[in-house]
This record gives C-alpha cells, sequence and structure tokens, in this order.
C-alpha cells in the first residue's frame, strides 16, 4: 500500500511541475532533482508518461504522440 501513496505523490508531484512549466516543461532529467529538492525522495519516477510531460512539456507530450501514432498511421 505504502508503494501506491509514493507512487500516487510521484504523479502528482511531476503534474504539479508541468502545471508550473507547460510549453516547456522543466528540462531533461531534471524530475528526479526537484523532487528530491522538495520532499526528500531520491526516487525515479514510476509512470513514464508523467516524467515526459513534466520534463518535456507540451513539445514532449507533440512529440511523445508522433512516436506513438507514426508507425499506426504509416
Amino acid at each position: 500500500m505504502m508503494l501506491l501513496r509514493v507512487g500516487g505523490s510521484l504523479f502528482l508531484l511531476e503534474f504539479e511541475e508541468f502545471r508550473n512549466n507547460p510549453f516547456f516543461g522543466i528540462g531533461v532529467g531534471r524530475a528526479k532533482e526537484i523532487r528530491f529538492q522538495k520532499t526528500g525522495i531520491h526516487a525515479a519516477s514510476h509512470n513514464e508518461v508523467s516524467r515526459i510531460i513534466a520534463e518535456h512539456g507540451m513539445f514532449g507530450v507533440f512529440a511523445f504522440l508522433i512516436l506513438l501514432l507514426a508507425p499506426i498511421i504509416f
């Protein structure tokens, strides 16, 4: 049960960073560093999508969608 709470809080922290930096994100690889500064938790993200959103912003979301949909369309 504790893992679920930690994973959920990691997602919420990453989503909060996305809301603070919606277009360009917080920068590649900075989610773990910022999480440690705010909470003292030194853990990797459990959710790749939330990490991409937080670190890369909307441009990362668009790039992720291109990588996801290109093989399906072509």
